[in-house]
């Protein structure tokens, strides 16, 4: 029988004996508290749809439908030089008031990238703390024995694999960027010259090169599959290796790539298998994601109607109204907080069949007694 279908049968069994210990609601009140510093932290897990399709600034491809009284619309069609010439004077005016606003721009980037630096180096220890606290849901999910006080023992864990997604992460980077100027030139070639840009921004001008927009391109999406394939060896082996071995997350990684290309038939299938659970997963998803946006939208109206009441109250006292705003703000994010608790109880059986998954994948792959003699 194929590793990933066995896997199958042994993880619906450990998730049921999972529910069927004493204290069944204690330990799934627990269990759903670690997925919920693991969720928030590291932003990983299992989300439900959030809804949000922008429609984004359409107003650019509209911009030659608007009269001019200069020529009237028909002469605007008709220009496009003029058409880019207006554009491109736009685009300086607004520079040129910039310019003489009196803001000192070089400041101005050097706090923002203080600000960025100090809330990258907020997030990176809020994700070794969500990281721990996954180990301590794998450990709960397998033995039954669920402690948030577990969560400050895999903190060396949650560091090394924070700073390997770190990592991996900024290697990554440059081949977003890659294709993200290609999608820029794209863009820039297809409505170009009513976008205009080649006189504001000089810099970008080798984005005209189609040749240089394959390239681009190309060595993107390469990058970013190849890395896409990294973190599919280090989520699926190489975390579980950590678990298992506890040993550091670089070593997890290179041992993970080795076990899963061992067995490549078994690999394909998992990935089959997969892609399944993917399905069904995102099925999940939407139908949570819909009571979410619904819940969102009446709060959101009484959030108004609430602002409505106190507008007459709250004018003019500038004061009351900062606190009123920051309670609100609070009350907000403790009620989205409490609705995120809620959606993980109800996804506790869903994490702990995975995990329980997961780990019997690792060591059908391992091997028996290689499994056995490192738990």
């Amino acid at each position: 029988m194929p590793i990933a279908t066995d896997a199958l049968g042994k993880s619906f069994k450990q998730t049921e004996a999972f529910f069927n210990k004493p204290n069944m609601v204690g330990r799934w009140l627990r269990f759903a508290f670690i997925l919920l510093v693991f969720t928030l932290f590291t932003g990983s897990g299992f989300h439900g749809s959030s809804f949000n399709f922008g429609s984004g600034d359409f107003s650019g491809f509209f911009d030659v439908m608007q009269e001019r009284p200069s020529g009237g619309l028909e002469n605007d069609i008709s220009s496009p030089a003029a058409q880019e010439e207006n554009n491109v004077d736009t685009i300086a005016s607004a520079l040129a008031v910039l310019n003489d606003s009196g803001i000192n721009f070089e400041e101005l980037v050097f706090w923002i990238i203080v600000v960025l630096i100090v809330l990258f180096v907020i997030l990176f220890f809020l994700t070794i703390l969500g990281n721990a606290a996954m180990f301590s849901a794998i450990r709960g999910a397998e033995t039954g024995e669920v402690s948030v006080r577990s969560i400050p023992s895999n903190i060396s864990k949650g560091f090394s694999l924070s700073l390997l997604e770190t990592m991996i992460f900024l290697a990554m980077l440059p081949f977003l960027v890659f294709l993200v100027l290609a999608l820029i030139g794209f863009f820039w070639n297809l409505f170009s010259p009513g976008l205009g840009l080649e006189s504001v921004l000089p810099q970008l001008a080798f984005l005209k090169d189609s040749s240089t927009l394959v390239l681009l391109a190309v060595v993107g999406i390469i990058g970013l599959v190849f890395f896409a394939a990294v973190n599919y060896f280090l989520g699926q082996f190489g975390v579980y290796l950590m678990y298992r071995k506890n040993i550091n997350a670089f070593s997890a990684l290179l041992q993970g790539i080795l076990i899963g290309f061992s067995k490549p038939v078994e690999l394909v299938i998992l990935i089959a298998l997969q892609i399944a659970f993917l399905l069904v997963l995102m099925g999940l998803a939407f139908i949570i994601g819909l009571f979410v946006a619904i819940f969102t939208v009446f709060l959101m109206i009484a959030v108004i109607a609430l602002g409505v009441l106190l507008y007459p109250v709250l004018q003019g006292n500038m004061a009351l109204l900062i606190v009123v705003a920051l309670g609100g703000a609070t009350i907000l994010i403790a009620i989205f907080v409490a609705l995120q608790y809620v959606i993980l109880l109800v996804l506790t059986p869903v994490y702990v069949f995975l995990f329980n998954f997961n780990l019997n994948v690792l060591d059908g792959f391992m091997g028996k007694q290689e499994a056995q003699a490192t738990k």
